[in-house]
């Protein structure tokens, strides 16, 4: 978690979900590890983890858009102007190699929002030691019937709360200022967020209304639909509001993580730091490996620092350090992009 611990930690944002982590582990000390905790531990900091790593690329993805839009093709653009014979124009239908780059990260980041909007549930529920109740078979009800109500059951605790048909009402389950937070921010952010993500994956490339727009300013623009309906036909598509992609989705971001927040500081999480970790470790965790069989290193800064993975000694250990450990001087530690 390094790169997001420096950004996130220099831009205050996700410092309470990070905190979440904490809290969590405290409610560990002190009590009987059993088969069923020691699972719900293993899978929170999973989802914990990935949500981090997501939350951090979703971020990424519109620094490098800004970054390629600000740098990259106002510099090209700069370079073909006085050759361009713009008259009274407004915007110039414009197509490069690297409009070509910019628009590649639409899709990764809608989907990636689109998984953090369902992952925070999954973790405040998880927390909070939420149970849902499983519908029970009528005796009057077809077997086909109740599988789909099975079924239903199983999409709707892997969707955000309010979102689609929502049979079981669980949304009920959480505290009455986290309904309102959510339902607020389904309504204002979250529904036309997904509509544009739905629209994109199933009917519509949202690719096509690229501009390097003249006025009011000189900037590289990719527009996107009018406000759109989760049934919208193909034809209906307008684009008369001029919503600029990279605007909204800077300002959904800085949304969904305020919702975030605000959600963590109504339970009562406080904000920590995101501090270097390991990031990545196989699935199946550390401990099957045998003394000599793995190596592992984590890159800080300045330096490596060498793990060598062993299962052996302390049984809760998932990795034995070095003794001494063993630091290894790194002498790379940023990149630059460049643009010819």
């Amino acid at each position: 978690m390094h790169s997001s611990g420096f950004e996130f930690n220099k831009e205050k944002m996700f410092l309470h979900f990070n905190g979440l982590m904490f809290e969590f582990n405290e409610k560990f000390k002190g009590t009987k590890t059993t088969k069923e905790k020691q699972q719900n531990y293993e899978l929170f900091q999973l989802f914990h983890d990935e949500f981090l790593f997501r939350s951090y690329y979703a971020y990424s993805l519109l620094k490098r858009m800004r970054l390629l839009k600000e740098k990259a093709l106002k510099t090209q653009f700069e370079g073909l102007k006085p050759q361009l014979n713009i008259s009274d124009e407004r915007e110039i239908l414009y197509s490069s190699f690297m409009t070509r780059e910019y628009i590649y990260f639409v899709m990764p980041f809608l989907n990636t929002l689109f998984i953090l909007q369902d992952r925070i549930m999954l973790l405040i529920k998880q927390y909070q030691n939420i149970k849902f109740t499983k519908p029970v078979q009528k005796p009057n009800e077809t077997n086909k019937h109740f599988k789909g109500k099975l079924r239903r059951f199983r999409d709707s605790i892997q969707k955000f709360p309010g979102y689609g048909n929502n049979d079981f009402k669980i949304l009920n389950k959480f505290s009455k200022p986290i309904q309102k937070l959510v339902k607020d921010y389904w309504n204002n952010h979250a529904k036309d967020i997904r509509q544009y993500r739905n629209l994109d994956q199933h009917q519509y490339q949202l690719y096509y209304h690229s501009f390097y727009r003249l006025k009011p300013k000189e900037e590289f623009v990719l527009y996107l639909p009018d406000k759109i309906t989760r049934d919208i036909k193909l034809y209906e598509i307008t684009y008369n509001r001029k919503i600029v992609a990279l605007e909204l989705f800077e300002s959904e971001f800085r949304a969904f993580h305020d919702f975030v927040e605000s959600m963590l500081k109504q339970i009562k999480v406080e904000p920590v730091e995101i501090q270097p970790g390991l990031s990545f470790s196989p699935l199946e965790g550390l401990a099957k490996y045998k003394l000599g069989t793995l190596l592992s290193t984590l890159v800080i800064g300045n330096e490596a620092i060498t793990f060598r993975i062993s299962n052996i000694n302390d049984p809760n250990s998932e990795a034995k350090r070095l003794d001494p450990p063993k630091s290894i001087p790194n002498n790379i530690t940023s990149f630059k992009w460049e643009f010819k």
